[in-house]
C-alpha cells in the first residue's frame, strides 16, 4: 500500500520538469522493490472449497446396526499424496517452483449400510419388510414417562454427564448438550454398555487417526417406525463416537429427528480432545508446535495441499517429499530445483468447525516468531487454524 501511494505521488509531482527525472528514478526503484517483495501464504480458501472442504457425516439415528467400525487408513491417505489430481492450483503466481500433481482425498467411513438403513426407516411404509421390525435394545435407562420431553429433561442423564471423567490424556471439550457431533473427520461408532469415557477413550486411542470422541445418550425406537407403529416404545443406546478432527459445542449439532410420530433425541452429550500432539513422521525432524500458521517474509514459499478429513501431518511429509521429487524431474531451465526442506500443517475450520489438513510447504524452516496466520476471511464466513505444527526435513 505504502508503495502504491508513493508510485501515485510521484506521479503527481512528474508534472514539475525539475523533479521529473529523480521522480522517474524513484518510481522504477519502487516497481523493482514491488516485484522482490515475497507474496503471502494467504489460506487459498477458493481453491480449498472448490477441491471439498470437507464432508458433513456422523453416526446414524436410529440405525439396524450397533457400530460402525473405523476403516480409516492414515497411512495409506499420505501414500495418496502421491497419485495426480485432475486439478492442480498454483500458489504463488511469480513462483519458478513447479507444483507436483497431487490428489487430495475426503476420507470417509464405511456408512452405505448404515445410511441405507436410516433412510429406509425414515420412509419405510407397511408394506416394507423392515417395517415395525425390531431394532437395537440400548443399556440406558428409559425416562419416565417414556416421551422426548421427558428424556431431555430427565436429572439422572444431566447428572451422568457432569460427574463423567475425563480420561488421562484428553481434555473435556463440551459437556451435557443436546446434539451429538457430526462434521468432517468422523471415524466410526460404538455402542457401550455403560456411560463411561474411558471406554469410549479407548476404542478411541486403538484406532488409527482417532484425536477426539463424543459420548452420548440417544433415544431411540424399539422397532422401526411405520403407519400400523407410528410411535413405539423406546431404547436408550449409550453411543460412542469416534473422530479424527477436534470436537466442539459447534459440531454437536445432531439434534435427532422424527421418525413418524416417535421423536428420537440425544442428551448428555460429552465431547474430549486428545492433547497429545502429532506422532513423529519418519524422515523429518518435529513436531514443533506453532501459534498459528506460518507467514514466512521471504521467498522459500512453495505451494499448499489439502486434505479433507482426520487431521494427518504424515500427508504432508509425503506431498513435501513428491514435491521435490517432482521438481528435481522438471528443474527450471537454468537446470537447477526447489527442495521442500520444511512444512507447516494445521487444521483449518471453518465458522468454528474442523474440515481437514493443510499443508503449506517451503524450501527452508521456520520457527515460531513468524506463525502469525491465525485465520482470515472470505466474506461472512471465518476460516481459523489451529493444531499448527512445523517439520523440518532431517539432514
Amino acid at each position: 500500500m505504502h508503495i502504491i501511494s508513493s508510485i501515485i505521488l510521484i506521479s503527481a509531482l512528474s508534472k514539475y520538469p525539475c523533479i521529473k527525472m529523480r521522480s522517474t528514478l524513484i518510481a522504477a526503484a519502487l516497481v523493482a522493490l514491488a516485484a522482490a517483495a515475497p507474496h503471502p501464504q494467504n489460506i487459498e480458501i477458493d481453491a480449498v472449497e472448490a477441491q471439498g472442504l470437507g464432508t458433513v457425516d456422523g453416526p446414524p439415528l436410529a440405525a439396524a446396526v450397533v457400530q460402525e467400525v473405523p476403516t480409516y487408513n492414515a497411512d495409506a491417505v499420505a501414500a495418496a499424496a502421491t497419485a495426480v489430481s485432475a486439478v492442480e492450483k498454483r500458489k504463488r503466481q511469480l513462483s519458478t517452483t513447479p507444483s507436483a500433481p497431487t490428489t487430495m482425498p475426503a476420507t470417509t467411513p464405511a456408512t452405505t449400510a448404515a445410511t441405507t438403513a436410516s433412510t429406509t426407516a425414515s420412509t419405510t411404509t407397511s408394506k416394507d419388510p423392515s417395517a415395525c421390525t425390531p431394532l437395537p435394545k440400548g443399556s440406558g435407562p428409559v425416562s419416565d414417562p417414556d416421551t422426548a420431553s421427558s428424556f431431555l429433561n430427565d436429572p439422572q442423564f444431566a447428572a451422568l454427564a457432569d460427574s463423567a471423567v475425563v480420561p488421562d490424556g484428553y481434555t473435556k471439550s463440551f459437556s451435557g448438550l443436546q446434539g451429538a457431533t457430526e462434521g468432517s473427520g468422523y471415524l466410526g461408532y460404538y455402542t457401550l454398555k455403560l456411560y463411561n469415557p474411558v471406554l469410549c477413550q479407548q476404542w478411541c486411542d486403538k484406532t488409527s487417526g482417532c484425536s477426539a470422541f463424543n459420548i452420548y445418550l440417544e433415544r431411540d425406537p424399539t422397532v422401526n417406525p411405520a403407519p400400523a407403529c407410528k410411535n413405539p416404545a423406546s431404547t436408550t443406546l449409550i453411543k460412542c463416537s469416534l473422530w479424527g478432527l477436534e470436537v466442539s459445542a459447534t459440531t454437536a449439532t445432531n439434534k435427532g429427528q422424527w421418525r413418524y410420530d416417535f421423536q428420537v433425541a440425544i442428551t448428555a452429550s460429552n465431547g474430549y480432545n486428545s492433547v497429545a500432539p502429532p506422532a513423529p513422521v519418519d524422515g523429518y525432524t518435529g513436531p514443533t508446535k506453532f501459534a498459528g500458521a506460518i507467514q514466512a517474509p521471504d521467498n522459500s514459499y512453495m505451494t499448499y495441499k489439502y486434505f479433507a478429513g482426520p487431521y494427518n501431518p504424515a500427508a504432508c511429509s509425503t506431498a513435501c517429499t513428491t514435491q521435490t521429487s517432482y521438481n528435481q524431474k522438471h528443474p527450471k531451465s537454468d537446470g537447477t530445483f526447489d527442495t521442500c526442506r520444511f512444512y507447516n500443517s494445521y487444521v483449518l475450520s471453518k465458522n468454528g468447525a474442523p474440515q481437514g489438513t493443510y499443508c503449506s510447504l517451503y524450501t527452508k524452516a521456520w520457527t515460531n516468531s513468524v506463525a502469525t496466520n491465525y485465520g482470515q476471511y472470505r466474506g461472512s464466513d471465518y476460516y481459523s487454524v489451529s493444531q499448527s505444527y512445523g517439520w523440518t526435513l532431517s539432514a
